[in-house]
């Protein structure tokens, strides 16, 4: 809202299914920590059940707030900007002394 001038947002949130394959590499860890050498089916299944939201309704996927602008929180914002910027040139320093 503080680079386009906007004094309301929206932020949404989604609840999505998990990509195929960061499941199936889910699928593999789990299987590992569990020691299954085959493909367990009912292992399968719960650690699909956990990334995949269809049976989930729609309209109770997604969340909608309302944000009004606030001046006390972009100057927080700012502020944490510095000390990020600060922190960051720490670890240049840091890093240019280790390669000397």
């Amino acid at each position: 809202m503080e680079l386009t001038g906007r004094r309301k947002a929206y932020l949404v949130y989604c609840l999505v299914d998990t990509p195929s394959d960061i499941v199936e590499d889910e699928v593999r860890r789990v299987h590992y920590k569990l020691k299954e050498i085959d493909d367990n089916p009912i292992v399968r299944n719960a650690v699909e059940m956990q990334h995949n939201f269809e049976r989930v309704p729609k309209e109770q996927r997604i969340k909608c707030f309302e944000i009004d602008y606030d001046p006390y929180f972009v100057k927080k914002i700012y502020e944490r900007v510095e000390e990020c910027r600060e922190y960051y040139e720490t670890l240049i320093h840091e890093q240019f002394k280790v390669l000397e």
